[in-house]
């Protein structure tokens, strides 16, 4: 599920017909800050918002990156929730897969996992890890897709991240996409916030050409020979 580049640059990792999961008291990322007035006028007019911020009590800065993009939240919501084929767009994930009950423990708490390995460029090291991704909001305003990697299943010591999407305008959706890990090793931090912001708006730019992949049309468009999205959780 996800070929372009990645938000896991730096360690990070995270339908048609397919029933999304019920609702979350709270999504698994914590709420952040919220765009300024001048960032949502740039968005508007086409641009993308890119920058990190400070997490209290966490080591490592979050990204945040916005753009808007020319589709109804249903249809983003689709995409980006169709955790199947997310190797097809998200930068350097090699492989997102469902894990068996067996691979994950017996399956039912906390539902279903997925397995992320993550192909990353040097000198950064390969990651991999399982996560769990869990679906959140109402439809009729707010939805996040919200991903954590389960302590102990890779060679992270945290990731998590976030799309969340509101409707700005007709047939048109805000997406701000939210990322942090911790790597657990001696990794710089200025390599690793330098590799996080540039893969910021590579993800965003992957998802802006996923959601134009004829699966994620409604109803089925006759033609349209791709796989049809599976559930997300």
């Amino acid at each position: 599920m996800l070929p372009v580049r990645f938000l896991a640059l730096a360690a990070l990792l995270i339908a048609g017909s397919a029933p999304l999961p019920a609702p979350l008291s709270a999504p698994l990322l914590a709420q952040g800050p919220s765009l300024t007035a001048d960032e949502l006028d740039r968005l508007d007019r086409g641009e993308v918002v890119n920058r990190l911020v400070e997490v209290p009590g966490e080591r490592h800065r979050e990204g945040l990156a916005a753009r808007v993009l020319p589709h109804p939240p249903d249809r983003v919501l689709r995409a980006v929730a169709d955790t199947d084929h997310w190797a097809e767009w998200v930068p350097f994930l090699a492989r997102s897969a469902r894990q068996s009950p067996a691979e994950s423990g017996g399956g039912a708490a906390g539902g279903p996992r997925w397995e992320l390995a993550f192909d990353l460029p040097f000198p950064l090291r390969d990651r991999h890890y399982a996560a769990r991704v869990e679906v959140s909001g109402d439809a009729d305003d707010a939805r996040t897709v919200s991903w954590e990697s389960i302590p102990g299943s890779g060679n992270v010591a945290s990731a998590r991240g976030s799309f969340t999407l509101s409707p700005r305008g007709p047939g048109r959706t805000l997406v701000v996409f939210r990322s942090a890990t911790d790597p657990g090793d001696a990794t710089p931090e200025l390599l690793l916030e330098r590799a996080l912001r540039k893969s910021l708006a590579w993800v965003l730019d992957g998802l802006r050409q996923q959601v134009n992949r004829c699966r994620y049309t409604e109803p089925w468009p006759d033609g349209c020979r791709e796989e049809r999205p599976g559930p997300p959780g």
